[in-house]
């Protein structure tokens, strides 16, 4: 530069016998003794050149000489076991999200959807968060059928906003009202137990709970539906009340064709009633400090001309508290406007 000679630090790249090298814009090298013919000289040469010169910096000043990477195995400690030996995963269920948080002691509200004598307008809308930036998010009808609760879950899931601070669950549940044991119990009352599950039929034969009552029965039931569903834990079967069972998957899956069956000698009640419930949305809250009271106040639904702020009955109806050891769940059931 002026009088002065600069050394260059960025060089044209050469190969291991010294020949420069070029690339074209594949990113292909070729030396200068690769290019040939006089076409391909004449391609090298020319201005409008597809091949460039291949240029290197070699400026690497902290060399260091690479070592392979190295890995110690030990004993997992501090995860809480008391022992330290590890951990069982085998005495673990794989839980949805929602009923694992609602286990842990995260809190829900469940609000009651209209499933029934819909109309194209019975859009859903749901708005959540604070008063100065609420987020909304619609659900509306598709080529004139209106959003099931299972469609509005699944619209808020994938929403950022509430994903980060919620999750919502619309199960499908089936209660079988009226179960009874015979006067003298025994394990063997019932025999078998079939349901449909979104077409799929689960058979149950030899049903052996236990003991003879109906929670044990509950469990049989649950345990055995499992291992029919692939090994699934999204069916459930609770006892309600002294003789309903409540079936119930977490997917929101159609439970259908439902049938308890007994011995011709056994004087067991068979179920009395078969009820399904439709229309649940729960919402469950992250994070176990936020109270029922606080989700409610935090969302507004409303389903045509059906809404959560409409007045409820305060004692037996909706909405109510449900006794939970730890969290808190509260019901609300969308009330329409009176005209």
């Amino acid at each position: 530069m002026g009088d002065k000679l600069v050394n260059a630090s960025l060089q044209q790249a050469t190969n291991s016998q010294g020949e420069e090298m070029y690339v074209n814009k594949y990113g292909e090298l070729k030396a200068k003794s690769d290019f040939k013919t006089p076409e391909e000289i004449a391609e090298l040469n020319s201005s409008f050149s597809k091949k460039t010169i291949k240029f290197s910096l070699d400026n690497l000043t902290d060399i260091r000489t690479s070592q392979p990477a190295t890995v110690t195995a030990g004993l997992a400690t501090d995860l809480g076991t008391g022992s330290n030996d590890g951990i069982d995963f085998a005495n673990y269920e794989n839980l949805n999200k929602s009923d694992l948080l609602f286990n842990q002691g995260s809190s829900a509200v469940t609000y009651g959807l209209k499933s029934a004598n819909l109309i194209s307008a019975d859009e859903v809308s749901v708005t959540f968060g604070p008063e100065g930036a609420p987020v909304e998010v619609k659900v509306p009808s598709v080529d004139g059928v209106p959003p099931t609760a299972q469609d509005v879950a699944k619209a808020l899931n994938l929403n950022a906003s509430f994903a980060s601070s919620y999750v919502a669950q619309a199960a499908s549940k089936v209660t079988l009202q009226g179960v009874e044991f015979a006067g003298t119990p025994t394990t063997t009352d019932f025999s078998s137990f079939t349901m449909s599950v979104a077409g799929k039929t689960l058979n149950i034969t030899d049903l052996s709970p236990s003991a003879a009552n109906m929670t044990e029965l509950a469990a049989e039931l649950q345990r055995r539906l499992r291992s029919e569903d692939d090994g699934n834990t999204d069916l459930s079967v609770t006892l309600s009340g002294t003789n309903n069972l409540v079936i119930k998957d977490a997917q929101g899956r159609k439970l259908t064709g439902i049938s308890l069956n007994k011995p011709a000698a056994s004087t067991a009640v068979l179920p009395t009633a078969t009820v399904e419930t439709a229309g649940e949305l729960k919402i469950t809250a992250i994070d176990p400090n936020v109270s029922a009271d606080a989700i409610k106040s935090a969302f507004a639904l409303t389903q045509g001309s059906a809404s959560s702020s409409g007045a409820c009955n305060a004692s037996g109806g909706w909405p109510q508290m449900l006794p939970r050891p730890r969290p808190d769940q509260a019901r609300y059931r969308l009330s329409t406007p009176a005209s």
